[in-house]
C-alpha cells in the first residue's frame, strides 16, 4: 500500500486532478482535507502533509508527521507558536517563484522610475503633460536579503545600469552587487539609496528591521519596494514619511493584516503602490510548486532531508 499525502488546500477540479496525478506518479496515495478543523481530526495518522500556508493547528497530536510541505516560502507562522511539530522536516518552496518576484519588483521601480502614477493620473483626467524622467542606469538599487528573490533582482537590476548593493549575513560576493553590506550596517548602506528592494524573510531578527530610524536614514527622492513579508516594515512610520513628503514613494505587495482592510488609511496614502500580495502568482505556479515537492517527496521516501529544508534557527 502507497503511503499518503495529506493536502489541505482549496484547488479546483482540473487543479486537484493534476496534484493527484504528479502525488501518484511519486509513488504515493493522496487524502484530501477540506480544512484546518479536517486536519486536526486526522492529525495522529498524517505522515506527510502538503498544505497551501502553514496551518494554524495543535501540532501536539502530530505524532506520525514527518514531513510538512507548504506550497509558499513563508512559514514564520509555523516557528512562532510554542507548539510548532518537533522532529518533522519542514519545507517550503524558495525558488520557485523568484523569477516573477523578480519581475515585479523590477516593474514596481520602473514604474517610480518614470512616474507612472501621475501619467495614469493625468489620463484619468484627460490631460496631456509631457514630462522628463531619469534613465536608472547609474542609480543606486540596494537589495536587502540576497536569496534567489534577491539575488536574481540584482542580476537584473545591474543589467539595466542600475549600481546594486546588498545587505547580506554571508560575505561572499554576487554577480551583479558592486557593494555588499552585513546586516549590522544596514544603515550605512539605506544612505545614498536611490531605491531599496526588501528581499528576505520574516524572522526574529528582521520583523520591524525598517522603522523611522531607517526610513530616516534615506534620502528625501528614495523609494521603498516590498515584496517579502509586511513585518518587515513599521508601516505607520512608513505613512508617516509618505504623508510628510520626506520620502518620495514606496511600493508594497505584502501587509500584516491580509487581505489589507477596505478601511486602512494605506489605500489614500499618497506616493504609495499597492499590490495584493501577486509578486509570486503565475499561471503555472501550481506547476512549479510541485516540481519541487515531487523532487521533495523522492528524497523522503530514500529517507534524506528535503532540498528546500527550513530550519527553525533564527525565526
Amino acid at each position: 500500500m502507497n503511503p499518503i499525502v495529506h493536502a489541505l488546500m482549496k484547488v479546483g477540479h482540473g487543479d486537484a486532478e493534476l496534484v493527484a496525478r504528479r502525488v501518484g506518479d511519486a509513488g504515493f496515495a493522496l487524502r484530501w482535507l477540506l480544512d484546518e478543523r479536517a486536519l486536526e481530526a486526522e492529525l495522529p495518522d498524517v505522515e506527510v502533509l502538503f498544505a497551501a500556508r502553514a496551518p494554524a493547528v495543535d501540532w501536539s497530536r502530530a505524532r506520525r508527521l514527518r514531513l510538512l510541505q507548504i506550497a509558499a516560502t513563508g512559514v514564520d507562522p509555523l516557528f512562532t507558536s510554542v507548539d510548532a511539530p518537533p522532529g518533522v522536516w519542514i519545507a517550503n518552496t524558495r525558488g520557485a517563484h523568484a523569477l516573477a518576484v523578480r519581475d515585479h519588483a523590477l516593474a514596481l521601480l520602473l514604474a517610480f522610475a518614470r512616474d507612472l502614477p501621475r501619467l495614469f493620473e493625468q489620463q484619468r483626467h484627460g490631460e496631456w503633460r509631457g514630462f522628463a524622467s531619469p534613465s536608472v542606469a547609474g542609480q543606486v538599487l540596494t537589495v536587502v536579503g540576497l536569496g534567489s528573490v534577491g539575488s536574481a533582482l540584482a542580476a537584473a537590476a545591474a543589467s539595466l545600469g542600475l549600481r546594486v548593493r546588498a545587505v547580506r549575513r554571508q560575505a561572499r560576493s554576487e554577480p551583479g552587487v558592486a557593494q555588499l553590506f552585513a546586516p549590522a550596517q544596514l544603515l550605512d548602506a539605506l544612505v545614498g539609496s536611490d531605491y531599496v528592494a526588501l528581499c528576505l524573510p520574516s524572522t526574529r531578527a528582521t520583523r520591524g528591521l525598517i522603522g523611522a530610524a531607517e526610513l530616516g536614514a534615506l534620502a528625501a527622492h528614495a523609494v521603498l519596494i516590498n515584496v517579502s513579508r509586511g513585518e518587515l516594515v513599521d508601516t505607520a512610520a512608513l505613512e508617516g514619511a509618505l504623508r510628510a513628503g520626506t520620502l518620495r514613494g514606496a511600493a508594497l505587495d505584502v501587509f500584516e493584516d491580509e487581505p489589507l482592510p477596505a478601511s486602512s488609511s494605506l489605500w489614500t496614502c499618497p506616493r504609495l503602490l499597492i499590490t495584493p500580495h501577486v509578486a509570486g502568482w503565475t499561471p503555472d505556479y501550481l506547476e512549479r510548486v510541485l516540481d519541487l515537492f515531487v523532487e521533495n517527496l523522492a528524497l523522503y521516501a530514500r529517507g534524506e532531508p528535503p532540498r528546500t529544508l527550513v530550519s527553525p534557527a533564527g525565526y
